[in-house]
Order: C-alpha cells, then sequence, then structure tokens
C-alpha cells in the first residue's frame, strides 16, 4: 500500500504535467490532446479511489481488534475513500469513458494514424497479427507487459464489437454489450500509466538522489511493479511467454522486495508528512506511543471515569458472594 500511494502520486504528478500542456497548447487552438486527457483523468481517478478504498481496509485488518477502535479514525478514512469512488464520476462509468477512447485510437492505428504520447504503444499491435508478448521480470518489461495486455485484450473487444453489429447490434447496444471486456482493458491501462509514470519520475530523481536514497526509491518502483503484475497473472499468462516457474519466481521477488522496504517503511511513511490533526488516529501518531495513546482514549468513557464502576458493589459483587 505504501509504494502504492507513492506510485499514484507521481502519476497524479505527471497527469498535472499533460494538464499543463493541453492548456498551453488550447491557448493556440490546439485541442487535439483533450481527449488523452479526458481519458488518462478518467481511469486514473476510478483506479485511485478504487486502491484508496481498499487500502484503508487493509491497513484496518492489519491493526487487528484495534482496527475497529473509532480512535484510530479508520471509520472516517474509510468513509472518505469509499465516497470518493461514487463523487466526480462513479468507477465504472469513468472505466467505460476510458475504453471507449481506447477502442476510437485503435481504429486510427489500424489506420495508419499517429497516436497521442500515452496511447502511443498501441500502434505497434494494431498494424501486426497478434503474438505473445516477450516475458521478462525486469520492470521495464513488465510495464511494456501491461501495454501488450492492453493491445491484445483492446484488439479482442474490438473484434467483439464489430461480430456484434454485423449480428444486427447497435454500435451503442454492441458497446454496451461488451462492456465488461472494456472496463477491464481500461483499468489495465491505466495500471500501465501509473507504473510507466512512476518508473520515469523515480529514475529520473535517481540521477541526482544519493546511492542509498536512489536504492530505496527503485526499491519501491520494484515492489508496486511486482504487485500490480502479481494481480493479472491470468492476463500475463494468455498474453506473454510467462510460465509457471517465470510466475513461481515473480512472487519471490515480490516478497524479496517486501523485505528489502521494511527497514524503511516507517521513515517513508513520515516523508509524506502528514500532521496528527490531519489523521486523527491513535495508531498514527508522530511519537509512536500508540498504547498510552489508547489508553488515555479509553479514560475519555463514561464507564472508565471512576476506577470500580458503582456497578459492581451494587450487584456484580453481591452475585459472586451469593447475596443478590
Amino acid at each position: 500500500q505504501l509504494a502504492k500511494a507513492i506510485a499514484l502520486k507521481l502519476s497524479a504528478d505527471n497527469l498535472w504535467k499533460m494538464y499543463e500542456a493541453t492548456q498551453v497548447d488550447l491557448e493556440t487552438g490546439n485541442t487535439e490532446r483533450l481527449p488523452e486527457l479526458h481519458a488518462v483523468s478518467c481511469c486514473l481517478k476510478a483506479v485511485s479511489t478504487g486502491d484508496a478504498a481498499t487500502g484503508v481496509e487493509v491497513c484496518r485488518l492489519a491493526c487487528g481488534g484495534h482496527g475497529y477502535l473509532s480512535s484510530t479514525n479508520f471509520l472516517n478514512l474509510y468513509g472518505s475513500a469509499t465516497a470518493a469512488v461514487t463523487y466526480e464520476g462513479e468507477n465504472t462509468v469513468l472505466y467505460l469513458q476510458t475504453a471507449r477512447y481506447l477502442v476510437k485510437v485503435w481504429n486510427q492505428a489500424l489506420k495508419g494514424q499517429q497516436l497521442m504520447p500515452t496511447v502511443r504503444y498501441l500502434e505497434q499491435y494494431a498494424t501486426k497479427p497478434a503474438k505473445r508478448f516477450a516475458w521478462s521480470d525486469s520492470t521495464p518489461v513488465i510495464i511494456e507487459a501491461f501495454q501488450a495486455v492492453t493491445a491484445n485484450r483492446l484488439r479482442l473487444a474490438n473484434d467483439h464489437i464489430q461480430q456484434r453489429v454485423k449480428a444486427g447490434r447497435t454500435p451503442q447496444e454492441a458497446t454496451n454489450e461488451t462492456g465488461l471486456e472494456l472496463v477491464h482493458l481500461a483499468e489495465i491501462h491505466c495500471r500501465g500509466f501509473i507504473l510507466q509514470s512512476a518508473y520515469a519520475a523515480i529514475e529520473q530523481a535517481c540521477q541526482t538522489a544519493s546511492q542509498p536514497l536512489g536504492e530505496v526509491l527503485r526499491e519501491i518502483c520494484r515492489l508496486v511493479v511486482y504487485d500490480e503484475a502479481l494481480r493479472i497473472t491470468g492476463d500475463l499468462l494468455r498474453f506473454t511467454t510467462m510460465s509457471d516457474p517465470d510466475l513461481v519466481e515473480l512472487q519471490r521477488k515480490y516478497e524479496a522486495a517486501l523485505g528489502a522496504i521494511r527497514p524503511n517503511a516507517v521513515s517513508i511513511v513520515d516523508a509524506f508528512d502528514y500532521p496528527d490533526f490531519i489523521l486523527g488516529s491513535t495508531l498514527g501518531a508522530y511519537d509512536g506511543n500508540v498504547y498510552e495513546r489508547l489508553f488515555e482514549d479509553a479514560m475519555k468513557s463514561p464507564l472508565n471515569q471512576e476506577s470500580v464502576n458503582r456497578t459492581f458493589e451494587l450487584y456484580l459483587k453481591p452475585l459472586m458472594r451469593g447475596k443478590l
């Protein structure tokens, strides 16, 4: 979750740069990149809010029984995160917005037209027969594998739309009936964008960072790339040359990356610099005094205002002595 949060932040920075570049283009009357910006914004909102909601729950579960306490503020965090899945565009609708754009540019690529930067990788797949992508577990190749999966799924979805149109469906009906495929490929496309953005930003940062910091940053990148790859192993086995031994090795590297990050996890969390009043949690305070804060919060309960509640003397003690 920690590595994923950093990757999302870096991809959001990349999106902001796209927005600024598009604004400059608009001043000269150039609107070519507006559809691309819209497509990336839609799917990135869907992925980030969905992952945030899931991430809060993962963190709550990791806290065991403490995660249920109101003082941990998980309730408010989860409520805010899950609300974001719906407001400003429900996530499934946004995925379909991105998917419609991908179908459009795929057909443009079939005609030999040049595509916008974030979807330019589709050109090499649209003009060649479908074949399995050569798998390797290096970070750049895994990112390319996401692009290969997106392209192959897009090829199939587009074919299915055309088949339904030939069977008598309207283009709108055909697209709607292919919705499950479209949502899935839009998400994979977006996750590929996130990984590419994070990888590019981290590699750029490593050029000026110290060697120890650079290694931590690269380990963060490897961790999120391995994690995302393990989420789509079915697609990787289907559309790349990944084998069962490759999958076992990927799992091993993922677990090794978790171990490598663990010694620096607290420092990485602190680097986000969220103050206590924002988190509002007894578990996430700056001083790490978790149990002291839990005890202090428990003492605020009316039932804990006296060392022994009066009901003990009135009811429980006589009952225990058989005098009630």
